[in-house]
């Protein structure tokens, strides 16, 4: 914002004196309209004006008052008509004539326009990647929860069949690291029924042994086990289609397409879809 303020000091600044640099108008004159070969169209000028009368023999005398004048001496009698004669003959080369002049009011406030549009569109762009950077973050970060979880829970399910007896501390660590990473989205009311199935579905909150009380065998442990790889593997669906539609969002609003594919999925837990 600040360099903005610095244009438009810049612009109002140039407005106040922009003849400053242009040449005198007078100077500019007698280059093109004493040239050699002008002073006859210039004479030419002066007659169509009523300025002068023609000289009879004389390409480009002037007569003026009942006197004879040269280019030079009819410059300096009478300027004011030298000038509106030369005006009129530049007028006619379409590079030299003079350019209409804007109002400097209007100037200014097209000046202004033209920045404060310049501005708005580059504070949409950083808002834009701002928010982009965010997301993309923030997905990351849940990505990354969920890996671990799925890894670490695939690993519990495995050893439970085997051993029932295995530790459920390291799985739970992991789920709660999870948990934590889902409950930021709450604060996207748009995420925030997802977030709330997600949090009351999300398996292995308990022991497998609470879960499944009785001392099962090998094989109704391994029974078990099953039901819970498709649990996980739901979860992973549920928790890829939250982080498509966070980190691909236009803006910060979800974008709503199809369930992420097996091999999208697989990406993130490949034993679980196994």
């Amino acid at each position: 914002m600040g360099n903005v303020i610095v244009l438009l000091c810049l612009a109002i600044c140039g407005m106040a004196a922009p003849a400053a640099a242009d040449p005198d108008e007078g100077d500019v004159q007698a280059v093109y309209c004493l040239a050699t070969d002008r002073r006859a169209r210039l004479a030419e000028a002066a007659f169509d004006l009523n300025l002068a009368k023609r000289v009879p023999g004389s390409a480009d005398g002037l007569l003026v008052d009942g006197r004879t004048y040269t280019i030079e001496e009819w410059r300096a009698k009478s300027p004011a008509d030298f000038r509106r004669a030369c005006r009129a003959l530049m007028a006619t080369v379409p590079q030299l004539a003079p350019a209409e002049e804007q109002n400097w009011l209007i100037s200014l406030l097209n000046t202004l326009a033209s920045l404060a549009a310049g501005a708005a569109l580059t504070l949409l762009a950083q808002r834009v990647e701002s928010n982009r950077s965010r997301r993309v973050a923030e997905a990351e970060a849940l990505r990354q929860a969920l890996n671990g979880f799925l890894q670490q829970a695939q690993d519990y399910v495995d050893q439970w069949a085997a051993n029932p007896r295995v530790a459920h501390a390291s799985v739970a660590a992991k789920r709660s690291e999870l948990t934590a990473e889902l409950r930021r989205f709450l604060d996207f009311r748009r995420y925030r029924k997802r977030i709330e199935r997600l949090l009351a579905d999300l398996p292995l909150g308990e022991d497998l042994n609470t879960e499944y009380p009785g001392d099962p065998d090998f094989q109704q442990r391994s029974g078990h086990g099953v039901e819970q790889r498709r649990l996980l593997a739901e979860t992973a669906v549920s928790v890829e289609a939250l982080i498509r539609d966070h980190r691909f969002g236009v803006l910060g609003w979800p974008r709503r397409g199809r369930k992420p594919s097996r091999e999208a999925i697989g990406r993130s837990a490949p034993e679980v879809l196994a």
